[in-house]
This record gives structure tokens, sequence and C-alpha cells, in this order.
């Protein structure tokens, strides 16, 4: 059935708004549909460190939460929650049908002024790096602190790094293995895997 569903977000008709073409783009959680103003995020049904979004009621909270919490900082960024219905006629974004999924819904940004391509361009200075500090400070002061030892912390991050280098080294990604163990290690080198068991 995902695969019904993203052969179907992938059709520029699909959408309620009008749009020339839709980009796809896969992740190891999701698949985002980029269409000329929105952006929309699918959760993919699985489980894995901690994330269980196996059912369609756990990926509708999913989206949920995600849009309340990214609200956060990006009011006018983060939409709403839209549903992917089915009715006698297929699939509908939107619509009357029945839920078989939920989608993130987002306003679209230029790609040109993503914080990465702004830091690789020379974009961001002394001025900006300011300005995002004195938005992100006071934002992370005042959030709820974590019930984490600093031992479970160090667990936690070393298998977060253990599961992404076991993703980026598989074959479709096209990564040596030496690499991904090498920007680990540069990286992280207090919880790199390698460097950690020595």
């Amino acid at each position: 059935m995902l695969a019904a569903k993203v052969g179907f977000l992938c059709r520029p008709g699909s959408y309620p708004e009008l749009t020339a073409r839709v980009t796809a783009i896969e992740t190891h959680m999701s698949w985002l549909f980029l269409t000329d103003h929105h952006a929309y995020k699918l959760k993919k049904p699985f489980r894995r460190n901690g994330i269980d979004h196996r059912t369609l009621a756990m990926r509708r909270l999913g989206c949920s939460r995600e849009v309340r919490l990214n609200r956060r900082l990006a009011p006018d960024v983060y939409l709403n929650v839209a549903p992917l219905t089915v009715t006698s006629a297929g699939l509908a974004l939107g619509g009357d049908g029945r839920p078989v999924d939920w989608l993130v819904r987002m306003r679209r940004l230029p790609a040109g002024l993503t914080l990465d391509r702004a830091l690789g361009t020379g974009q961001i200075g002394p001025v900006e790096a300011r300005r995002i500090v004195a938005r992100l400070a006071p934002f992370f002061a005042s959030a709820s602190r974590a019930r984490l030892s600093p031992a479970a912390y160090r667990g936690k991050l070393l298998a977060a790094i253990t599961s992404a280098a076991a993703q980026l080294t598989r074959r479709k990604y096209g990564l040596a293995t030496p690499m991904v163990d090498a920007l680990a290690c540069s990286h992280w080198r207090a919880a790199c895997p390698r460097c950690w068991r020595k």
C-alpha cells in the first residue's frame, strides 16, 4: 500500500493546489513531496529508535506532534496535518473519504536559503549568526530538561550513531564503509563506535 500512496503523491494532479511538478525525496523515516509552493511529508510505517509509526493512529499522532513542536520556531512554515483518503474513485489528498494515512503539510522554502546552503556559500556571517543564537538560546534555555544521566545520554548517542552508520553503508547510497566510519569518528570521536570499542 505504501507504493500506491507514493505513486499517487508523485503526480501533480493529486494536489488541491496547482503545481507544475512534484519532486519526491525518500529518507529512512519518510517520503517528502515538494510541489511548487508546499512540502508534504508522509511517514513510513516502521519502528526504530523509540519511534513507532506502524499504525495509522501512530502516524497521525506523529504528524500532529511534529506540527505542534515545530510551530514553536517556525509557525508560518508548519501549516497543518492533511489526511490522505480513499474513496470509490481512489486516493485523494483531503476530502471526505476514509483516511488511509496522514501527511505533514508545510510551506515550501527556497532551497537556496536553507542553513546548510547559506553556510556553504558564506551567506551566514557574524550578524546572522548572532540573530540565530538570539532566537535559539532562550528557546532551549526554557525547554524542559530530559531526565537522563550522562551515561544514558552517551549510550543513546552511541546507538544513534551506530544506527546512522549502518544506514549510510547500505548499498543504495554508494558510500564506502571506511568513509562513513571516518565521518562518524571525526565529528563524534567520544562516541564513535569504532573508537569507543578500542
